[in-house]
Parts: structure tokens; sequence; C-alpha cells
């Protein structure tokens, strides 16, 4: 079974990292590219389990605009 099958919506990804890229491709998961050029400043009184949620909220809001109501970011 596909992944499409399994998950039939546009996956957006905020971020032109080669490595991330990579990994939803080798899933099967066919993904829109869309840098978000978000600036990955953060508060400093974040933990390092929350920075990578608050940048990759970051990056959602800036390309959120730009994405389909029914895209998955």
């Amino acid at each position: 079974m596909s992944v499409k099958n399994i998950f039939p919506f546009k996956v957006v990804l905020g971020s032109a990292s080669p490595r991330r890229i990579e990994l939803m491709r080798g899933l099967g998961v066919d993904i829109t590219v869309k840098p978000s050029h978000a600036d990955e400043t953060y508060p400093q009184n974040l933990t390092a389990e929350q920075i990578p949620c608050f940048l990759a909220e970051q990056k959602m809001h800036a390309i959120a605009p730009s994405c389909n109501a029914n895209d998955v970011i």
C-alpha cells in the first residue's frame, strides 16, 4: 500500500534542509518544499526540548499564508 493511500494530503515542508527532504521522500511522502526564511532566533529561556518546537511553529506561521487549507505543514 502506498503512503499516498494512507496519507492523501499535500505535505508542505517549511525548510530547505536536505536531510529533512531526504527523510520525507525516503518514507515515500510526496512533499512540496517552501523554505520559510523565518528568523531562527529563539528566547533564551527555552529548554533544549522546546527550541525545535518553537522554531517549527515560527516556520509554520511564515509559510501558512501561502498554503491551502488542506495542506499539512
